[in-house]
Protein backbone atom coordinates (compact mmCIF):
# COMPACT_ATOMS: atom_id res chain seq x y z
CA UNK A 1 0.00 0.00 0.00
CA UNK A 2 1.44 3.58 -0.87
CA UNK A 3 1.72 5.68 2.16
CA UNK A 4 2.40 8.95 3.44
CA UNK A 5 5.97 8.06 3.35
CA UNK A 6 6.31 7.89 -0.21
CA UNK A 7 3.92 10.91 -0.83
CA UNK A 8 6.04 12.61 0.84
CA UNK A 9 9.69 11.50 0.11
CA UNK A 10 8.41 13.12 -3.40
CA UNK A 11 7.98 16.54 -1.63
CA UNK A 12 9.34 19.57 -2.76
CA UNK A 13 12.07 16.74 -4.37
CA UNK A 14 14.96 19.25 -5.42
CA UNK A 15 15.90 16.63 -8.39
CA UNK A 16 12.77 18.29 -10.12
CA UNK A 17 12.02 21.49 -10.99
CA UNK A 18 9.17 23.13 -11.91
CA UNK A 19 8.75 25.12 -15.29
CA UNK A 20 7.88 28.74 -14.16
CA UNK A 21 5.38 31.45 -16.07
CA UNK A 22 3.19 28.50 -17.32
CA UNK A 23 0.88 29.93 -20.17
CA UNK A 24 -2.80 30.23 -19.60
CA UNK A 25 -2.81 27.40 -22.49
CA UNK A 26 -0.54 25.14 -20.89
CA UNK A 27 -2.51 25.97 -16.84
CA UNK A 28 -5.59 24.44 -19.35
CA UNK A 29 -3.73 21.24 -20.20
CA UNK A 30 -2.45 20.55 -16.66
CA UNK A 31 -5.73 21.40 -14.99
CA UNK A 32 -7.50 18.63 -17.93
CA UNK A 33 -4.74 16.08 -17.18
CA UNK A 34 -5.61 16.58 -13.35
CA UNK A 35 -9.10 16.43 -13.38
CA UNK A 36 -9.12 13.04 -16.23
CA UNK A 37 -6.61 11.37 -14.14
CA UNK A 38 -8.41 11.82 -10.84
CA UNK A 39 -11.70 9.97 -12.83
CA UNK A 40 -9.46 7.55 -13.95
CA UNK A 41 -7.88 6.29 -11.13
CA UNK A 42 -9.14 6.88 -8.11
CA UNK A 43 -12.00 4.67 -6.90
CA UNK A 44 -14.63 6.89 -6.07
CA UNK A 45 -14.06 10.18 -6.77
CA UNK A 46 -17.57 11.74 -6.13
CA UNK A 47 -17.79 9.61 -2.69
CA UNK A 48 -17.23 13.18 -0.65
CA UNK A 49 -18.67 15.89 -3.11
CA UNK A 50 -21.02 14.87 -6.32
CA UNK A 51 -19.66 15.88 -9.73
CA UNK A 52 -21.28 18.99 -9.82
CA UNK A 53 -19.16 20.34 -7.22
CA UNK A 54 -16.13 19.77 -9.27
CA UNK A 55 -17.82 21.08 -12.44
CA UNK A 56 -18.26 24.44 -10.98
CA UNK A 57 -14.90 24.69 -9.52
CA UNK A 58 -13.32 23.68 -13.01
CA UNK A 59 -15.52 26.00 -14.99
CA UNK A 60 -14.30 28.85 -12.44
CA UNK A 61 -10.83 28.46 -12.80
CA UNK A 62 -10.69 28.30 -16.32
CA UNK A 63 -12.39 31.41 -16.23
CA UNK A 64 -9.33 33.04 -14.59
CA UNK A 65 -6.25 30.84 -15.48
CA UNK A 66 -4.61 34.15 -17.39
CA UNK A 67 -4.99 36.18 -14.61
CA UNK A 68 -3.28 33.39 -11.98
CA UNK A 69 0.43 33.34 -11.67
CA UNK A 70 2.00 29.70 -10.89
CA UNK A 71 1.58 29.48 -7.01
CA UNK A 72 -1.66 30.68 -7.21
CA UNK A 73 -2.88 28.46 -10.05
CA UNK A 74 -1.14 25.65 -7.92
CA UNK A 75 -3.30 26.28 -4.48
CA UNK A 76 -6.97 26.68 -7.26
CA UNK A 77 -5.80 23.28 -8.16
CA UNK A 78 -4.92 21.77 -4.83
CA UNK A 79 -8.54 23.12 -3.60
CA UNK A 80 -9.90 20.68 -6.53
CA UNK A 81 -7.61 17.85 -4.88
CA UNK A 82 -8.93 18.62 -1.80
CA UNK A 83 -12.19 17.68 -2.64
CA UNK A 84 -11.39 13.79 -2.74
CA UNK A 85 -11.17 14.37 1.36
CA UNK A 86 -8.90 11.75 0.77
CA UNK A 87 -5.29 11.83 2.37
CA UNK A 88 -3.41 9.66 0.29
CA UNK A 89 -4.15 11.68 -2.84
CA UNK A 90 -2.24 15.42 -2.91
CA UNK A 91 -0.96 17.50 -5.43
CA UNK A 92 3.12 18.34 -4.59
CA UNK A 93 4.54 21.27 -6.07
CA UNK A 94 8.12 20.27 -6.97
CA UNK A 95 11.04 22.33 -6.34
CA UNK A 96 9.19 25.18 -3.73
CA UNK A 97 11.33 26.39 -1.02
CA UNK A 98 10.75 25.33 2.19
CA UNK A 99 11.95 27.25 5.92
CA UNK A 100 14.23 24.70 8.06
CA UNK A 101 11.96 24.55 10.66
CA UNK A 102 9.62 21.76 12.59
CA UNK A 103 6.13 22.27 13.65
CA UNK A 104 3.92 19.77 15.99
CA UNK A 105 0.60 20.21 16.81
CA UNK A 106 0.26 19.41 20.42
CA UNK A 107 -3.53 19.73 22.30
CA UNK A 108 -2.19 23.32 23.51
CA UNK A 109 -0.86 24.84 20.31
CA UNK A 110 1.26 24.66 17.23
CA UNK A 111 5.18 24.48 18.49
CA UNK A 112 8.14 25.10 16.87
CA UNK A 113 10.15 21.71 17.77
CA UNK A 114 13.28 21.80 15.59
CA UNK A 115 15.58 24.64 13.64
CA UNK A 116 18.17 25.74 11.73
CA UNK A 117 20.41 27.42 14.28
CA UNK A 118 19.90 30.60 12.59
CA UNK A 119 16.26 30.62 13.89
CA UNK A 120 17.35 29.05 17.09
CA UNK A 121 15.20 32.23 18.63
CA UNK A 122 11.91 29.89 17.62
CA UNK A 123 12.89 26.61 19.20
CA UNK A 124 10.27 25.43 21.76
CA UNK A 125 8.46 28.14 21.24
CA UNK A 126 4.43 28.09 20.81
CA UNK A 127 3.60 29.75 17.59
CA UNK A 128 0.88 32.59 17.94
CA UNK A 129 1.02 34.19 14.38
CA UNK A 130 2.83 34.23 11.03
CA UNK A 131 3.01 37.47 9.87
CA UNK A 132 0.48 38.92 12.25
CA UNK A 133 -2.21 36.41 10.94
CA UNK A 134 -3.84 34.57 14.10
CA UNK A 135 -3.16 30.28 14.09
CA UNK A 136 -6.83 29.78 14.04
CA UNK A 137 -6.90 31.73 10.62
CA UNK A 138 -3.82 30.13 9.43
CA UNK A 139 -5.60 26.93 9.87
CA UNK A 140 -8.66 28.18 8.65
CA UNK A 141 -7.20 29.58 5.30
CA UNK A 142 -4.96 26.68 4.70
CA UNK A 143 -7.85 23.82 5.19
CA UNK A 144 -9.87 24.22 2.07
CA UNK A 145 -5.99 23.59 0.33
CA UNK A 146 -5.40 19.81 1.89
CA UNK A 147 -7.25 16.86 1.35
CA UNK A 148 -7.17 14.79 4.40
CA UNK A 149 -9.37 11.48 5.77
CA UNK A 150 -10.42 13.99 8.77
CA UNK A 151 -9.40 16.85 11.08
CA UNK A 152 -6.58 14.92 12.81
CA UNK A 153 -5.01 14.16 9.29
CA UNK A 154 -5.48 17.89 8.19
CA UNK A 155 -3.61 18.83 11.33
CA UNK A 156 -0.51 16.61 10.38
CA UNK A 157 -0.52 18.11 6.65
CA UNK A 158 -0.64 21.85 8.34
CA UNK A 159 2.75 20.62 10.42
CA UNK A 160 4.02 20.28 6.74
CA UNK A 161 2.65 23.38 4.58
CA UNK A 162 3.49 25.59 7.45
CA UNK A 163 7.35 25.32 6.22
CA UNK A 164 6.78 27.01 2.78
CA UNK A 165 6.76 30.46 1.95
CA UNK A 166 5.34 30.60 -1.27
CA UNK A 167 2.30 28.64 -0.73
CA UNK A 168 1.53 30.69 2.30
CA UNK A 169 2.02 33.49 0.63
CA UNK A 170 -0.72 32.81 -2.35
CA UNK A 171 -2.84 31.53 0.89
CA UNK A 172 -3.06 35.36 1.78
CA UNK A 173 -0.87 34.41 4.91
CA UNK A 174 2.24 35.93 4.17
CA UNK A 175 2.60 39.34 3.59
CA UNK A 176 6.02 38.72 0.59
CA UNK A 177 6.83 35.54 -0.73
CA UNK A 178 10.75 36.29 0.23
CA UNK A 179 10.82 37.13 3.86
CA UNK A 180 7.99 36.73 6.84
CA UNK A 181 7.71 36.74 10.62
CA UNK A 182 6.64 34.32 13.48
CA UNK A 183 5.34 35.55 16.55
CA UNK A 184 6.45 33.19 19.30
CA UNK A 185 5.12 32.81 22.83
CA UNK A 186 8.23 30.84 25.04
CA UNK A 187 8.01 30.86 28.87
CA UNK A 188 5.34 33.42 28.78
CA UNK A 189 7.66 35.86 27.00
CA UNK A 190 6.51 36.84 22.86
CA UNK A 191 9.19 37.02 20.73
CA UNK A 192 9.24 37.90 16.62
CA UNK A 193 11.47 35.59 14.76
CA UNK A 194 12.09 36.92 11.03
CA UNK A 195 12.73 34.22 8.21
CA UNK A 196 13.65 34.46 4.82
CA UNK A 197 12.20 33.22 1.56
CA UNK A 198 12.93 29.71 2.17
CA UNK A 199 15.57 27.28 1.30
CA UNK A 200 15.69 24.46 -2.09
CA UNK A 201 15.55 21.11 -0.84
CA UNK A 202 13.54 18.24 0.97
CA UNK A 203 13.16 19.02 4.31
CA UNK A 204 12.91 16.72 6.71
CA UNK A 205 9.51 14.89 7.41
CA UNK A 206 10.11 11.32 8.65
CA UNK A 207 13.56 11.11 9.54
CA UNK A 208 15.24 12.93 12.19
CA UNK A 209 15.98 16.92 11.75
CA UNK A 210 19.80 17.35 10.80
CA UNK A 211 22.03 16.90 13.39
CA UNK A 212 23.35 20.83 13.21
CA UNK A 213 19.70 21.70 13.98
CA UNK A 214 18.23 23.17 17.58
CA UNK A 215 15.57 20.67 18.91
CA UNK A 216 13.64 21.19 21.93
CA UNK A 217 12.84 17.93 23.18
CA UNK A 218 13.38 16.39 27.26
CA UNK A 219 16.72 15.48 28.78
CA UNK A 220 18.52 12.35 27.39
CA UNK A 221 17.26 10.86 31.12
CA UNK A 222 13.89 11.99 30.93
CA UNK A 223 13.12 10.72 27.19
CA UNK A 224 9.42 8.95 27.22
CA UNK A 225 9.30 4.89 26.41
CA UNK A 226 8.12 6.03 23.10
CA UNK A 227 10.70 8.17 21.89
CA UNK A 228 13.65 5.37 22.97
CA UNK A 229 15.49 3.43 20.46
CA UNK A 230 14.86 5.86 18.04
CA UNK A 231 16.41 4.16 15.13
CA UNK A 232 14.22 1.00 15.33
CA UNK A 233 11.45 1.07 12.92
CA UNK A 234 10.10 -1.52 15.88
CA UNK A 235 10.93 -3.09 19.16
CA UNK A 236 9.27 -4.47 22.99
CA UNK A 237 10.08 -4.25 26.28
CA UNK A 238 7.98 -5.69 29.26
CA UNK A 239 7.28 -3.39 32.18
CA UNK A 240 6.12 -3.74 35.32
CA UNK A 241 2.90 -5.20 36.10
CA UNK A 242 2.73 -8.12 33.49
CA UNK A 243 2.33 -5.48 30.50
CA UNK A 244 4.14 -6.09 27.39
CA UNK A 245 4.98 -2.70 25.11
CA UNK A 246 5.28 -2.98 21.48
CA UNK A 247 6.16 -0.18 19.60
CA UNK A 248 6.39 -0.01 15.48
CA UNK A 249 7.37 3.07 14.00
CA UNK A 250 6.55 1.52 10.41
CA UNK A 251 5.40 -1.39 8.89
CA UNK A 252 8.60 -1.86 6.79
CA UNK A 253 10.92 -5.26 7.54
CA UNK A 254 14.24 -4.09 8.85
CA UNK A 255 17.22 -6.49 7.20
CA UNK A 256 18.12 -7.86 9.95
CA UNK A 257 14.98 -8.22 11.75
CA UNK A 258 11.61 -9.13 10.15
CA UNK A 259 8.70 -7.98 11.43
CA UNK A 260 7.30 -11.33 11.65
CA UNK A 261 10.20 -12.53 13.84
CA UNK A 262 9.48 -10.05 16.52
CA UNK A 263 6.02 -10.80 16.75
CA UNK A 264 7.40 -14.62 17.22
CA UNK A 265 9.87 -13.40 19.85
CA UNK A 266 7.27 -10.98 21.63
CA UNK A 267 4.95 -13.89 21.89
CA UNK A 268 7.18 -16.31 23.60
CA UNK A 269 7.77 -13.52 26.03
CA UNK A 270 4.35 -12.81 26.51
CA UNK A 271 4.24 -16.41 27.55
CA UNK A 272 6.93 -16.89 29.57
CA UNK A 273 6.48 -13.68 31.27
CA UNK A 274 2.40 -14.56 31.91
CA UNK A 275 1.72 -10.97 30.65
CA UNK A 276 -1.52 -9.68 31.25
CA UNK A 277 -1.55 -6.62 28.90
CA UNK A 278 -0.46 -5.62 25.98
CA UNK A 279 0.09 -2.07 24.39
CA UNK A 280 0.47 -1.66 21.09
CA UNK A 281 2.06 2.05 19.95
CA UNK A 282 0.94 2.76 16.32
CA UNK A 283 1.96 6.85 17.29
CA UNK A 284 3.57 8.47 14.64
CA UNK A 285 3.37 5.41 12.48
CA UNK A 286 3.02 6.63 8.76
CA UNK A 287 2.19 3.24 7.19
CA UNK A 288 3.75 1.00 4.93
CA UNK A 289 3.09 -2.99 3.65
CA UNK A 290 -0.33 -4.26 4.48
CA UNK A 291 0.74 -7.59 4.66
CA UNK A 292 3.48 -7.12 7.12
CA UNK A 293 0.29 -6.55 10.17
CA UNK A 294 -0.38 -10.02 9.75
CA UNK A 295 1.78 -12.16 12.10
CA UNK A 296 0.46 -8.95 14.46
CA UNK A 297 -2.76 -10.34 14.31
CA UNK A 298 -1.88 -13.38 15.10
CA UNK A 299 -0.34 -12.92 17.80
CA UNK A 300 -2.97 -11.26 19.43
CA UNK A 301 -5.71 -13.80 18.51
CA UNK A 302 -2.97 -16.77 19.51
CA UNK A 303 -2.50 -15.43 23.15
CA UNK A 304 -4.23 -15.43 26.07
CA UNK A 305 -5.01 -11.64 25.89
CA UNK A 306 -7.35 -11.41 23.57
CA UNK A 307 -10.19 -10.41 25.90
CA UNK A 308 -11.74 -7.22 27.26
CA UNK A 309 -8.64 -5.06 29.06
CA UNK A 310 -6.17 -7.55 27.00
CA UNK A 311 -4.55 -5.58 24.28
CA UNK A 312 -4.67 -1.38 23.45
CA UNK A 313 -3.95 0.34 20.90
CA UNK A 314 -2.10 4.15 21.23
CA UNK A 315 -3.08 5.81 18.08
CA UNK A 316 -2.24 9.54 17.51
CA UNK A 317 -2.85 11.94 14.26
CA UNK A 318 0.32 10.84 12.35
CA UNK A 319 -0.82 7.19 12.88
CA UNK A 320 -1.64 6.78 9.17
CA UNK A 321 -2.64 4.57 6.22
CA UNK A 322 -1.17 0.64 6.69
CA UNK A 323 -1.18 1.72 10.21
CA UNK A 324 -4.48 2.43 10.44
CA UNK A 325 -5.39 -0.45 8.27
CA UNK A 326 -3.57 -2.74 11.26
CA UNK A 327 -5.98 -0.75 13.98
CA UNK A 328 -9.04 -1.59 11.99
CA UNK A 329 -8.32 -5.10 11.46
CA UNK A 330 -7.48 -5.34 15.14
CA UNK A 331 -10.46 -3.45 16.38
CA UNK A 332 -12.69 -6.15 14.15
CA UNK A 333 -11.05 -9.03 14.58
CA UNK A 334 -10.09 -8.57 18.97
CA UNK A 335 -10.77 -7.30 21.64
CA UNK A 336 -8.32 -4.55 21.57
CA UNK A 337 -9.36 -0.99 23.22
CA UNK A 338 -7.83 2.02 22.26
CA UNK A 339 -6.12 5.19 24.09
CA UNK A 340 -4.71 8.55 22.85
CA UNK A 341 -6.13 10.78 19.95
CA UNK A 342 -7.78 9.73 16.67
CA UNK A 343 -5.65 8.68 14.05
CA UNK A 344 -5.22 10.53 10.65
CA UNK A 345 -7.24 7.92 8.51
CA UNK A 346 -10.43 6.82 7.97
CA UNK A 347 -11.12 3.07 9.32
CA UNK A 348 -12.21 2.42 5.64
CA UNK A 349 -10.35 4.88 3.41
CA UNK A 350 -8.71 5.04 -0.13
CA UNK A 351 -4.71 4.60 -0.41
CA UNK A 352 -2.14 2.80 -2.86
CA UNK A 353 -1.88 5.75 -4.53
CA UNK A 354 -0.12 6.38 -7.96
CA UNK A 355 2.78 9.39 -8.74
CA UNK A 356 1.45 11.28 -11.98
CA UNK A 357 3.40 14.29 -13.45
CA UNK A 358 1.57 17.70 -14.82
CA UNK A 359 2.64 17.28 -18.27
CA UNK A 360 3.76 21.60 -18.18
CA UNK A 361 4.58 22.28 -14.65
CA UNK A 362 6.17 19.35 -13.59
CA UNK A 363 3.83 18.90 -10.36
CA UNK A 364 3.05 15.33 -8.85
CA UNK A 365 -0.72 14.52 -8.10
CA UNK A 366 -0.48 11.61 -5.80
CA UNK A 367 -4.22 9.93 -6.76
CA UNK A 368 -5.40 6.25 -4.56
CA UNK A 369 -6.21 3.87 -6.66
CA UNK A 370 -7.87 1.22 -4.44
CA UNK A 371 -10.45 1.53 -1.41
CA UNK A 372 -9.28 -0.41 1.77
CA UNK A 373 -12.81 -1.73 3.67
CA UNK A 374 -10.87 -2.97 6.78
CA UNK A 375 -13.72 -2.33 8.59
CA UNK A 376 -17.40 -3.24 8.13
CA UNK A 377 -18.85 -2.07 4.98
CA UNK A 378 -21.04 0.08 6.83
CA UNK A 379 -18.68 1.59 8.72
CA UNK A 380 -18.65 5.70 7.68
CA UNK A 381 -16.58 7.06 10.65
CA UNK A 382 -13.64 9.10 9.67
CA UNK A 383 -11.65 8.20 12.28
CA UNK A 384 -11.28 5.32 15.28
CA UNK A 385 -12.29 7.44 17.92
CA UNK A 386 -9.82 6.18 21.33
CA UNK A 387 -12.07 4.89 24.24
CA UNK A 388 -9.40 6.44 26.36
CA UNK A 389 -9.42 10.05 25.18
CA UNK A 390 -5.90 11.26 26.28
CA UNK A 391 -4.12 14.51 24.91
CA UNK A 392 -0.39 14.90 24.71
CA UNK A 393 0.77 18.97 25.97
CA UNK A 394 4.03 20.36 25.00
CA UNK A 395 4.61 20.31 28.35
CA UNK A 396 4.39 16.43 28.95
CA UNK A 397 6.84 16.23 25.51
CA UNK A 398 9.39 18.66 27.31
CA UNK A 399 9.16 16.70 30.86
CA UNK A 400 9.16 13.66 28.79
CA UNK A 401 6.06 12.59 30.52
CA UNK A 402 3.72 9.73 28.13
CA UNK A 403 -0.01 10.36 29.52
CA UNK A 404 -1.22 7.93 27.00
CA UNK A 405 0.99 5.32 27.94
CA UNK A 406 0.10 5.52 31.64
CA UNK A 407 -3.38 5.87 31.12
CA UNK A 408 -3.36 2.83 28.97
CA UNK A 409 -1.70 0.89 31.93
CA UNK A 410 -3.64 2.12 34.84
CA UNK A 411 -7.60 1.38 32.92
CA UNK A 412 -9.90 -0.89 33.68
CA UNK A 413 -11.63 -2.75 31.27
CA UNK A 414 -14.86 -2.86 33.67
CA UNK A 415 -15.17 1.07 33.23
CA UNK A 416 -16.21 0.46 29.43
CA UNK A 417 -19.94 0.33 29.82
CA UNK A 418 -21.90 -2.24 27.60
CA UNK A 419 -18.18 -2.90 25.81
CA UNK A 420 -18.07 -6.59 26.98
CA UNK A 421 -21.68 -7.49 25.75
CA UNK A 422 -20.98 -7.52 21.53
CA UNK A 423 -18.30 -10.14 19.90
CA UNK A 424 -15.62 -7.84 18.15
CA UNK A 425 -17.00 -7.44 15.09
CA UNK A 426 -19.39 -5.30 16.19
CA UNK A 427 -16.77 -3.00 18.27
CA UNK A 428 -17.20 -0.08 15.55
CA UNK A 429 -20.69 0.48 17.10
CA UNK A 430 -19.33 0.64 20.72
CA UNK A 431 -20.50 3.58 22.80
CA UNK A 432 -17.09 5.51 22.64
CA UNK A 433 -17.52 5.29 18.65
CA UNK A 434 -20.57 8.04 19.40
CA UNK A 435 -19.46 10.54 20.67
CA UNK A 436 -18.68 14.06 19.28
CA UNK A 437 -14.71 15.15 19.19
CA UNK A 438 -12.68 17.69 17.83
CA UNK A 439 -9.38 18.72 18.04
CA UNK A 440 -8.53 21.44 19.97
CA UNK A 441 -6.54 23.23 17.48
CA UNK A 442 -9.75 23.43 14.98
CA UNK A 443 -12.85 24.02 17.93
CA UNK A 444 -15.69 24.21 16.29
CA UNK A 445 -14.60 25.10 13.39
CA UNK A 446 -14.15 22.20 10.58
Amino acid sequence: MRTARLLLAALFASAITAQADLTAAQKLEDLEFLMATIQRRHPEPFHAHAQKVFDERLAALRSQLATLDDTAFFLALSRIVALLEDGHSALVPVGSPSWPLAFRCFTDGIHVVAADPKYAAAVGGRLEQVDGVAVATVIDRLAPLISADNAQGLLVRIEQVLRFPRELHAACILRAADRASLTIVRDGHRTEVALGGGEPGSPPFFHAPPAAWKRSEPPADKTSLRLQHAGSKYWFTMLAGKVAYLCVRAFENEPERGFATICTELAVAIKAGGTERLLIDLRGNPGGNNALNAPLLKLVGDSDLDHPGGVYVLTDGATFSAAVNCASRLERQTWALFAGEPPGGRPNHFGDAKENTLPNSGWLLFCSTRRWQDSDPADQRRWTLPDLPVATTFADWMAGRDPVLDAAIAHHPTEMAGYTTSPPIHHWLRASQTVEWQPALLGSRH
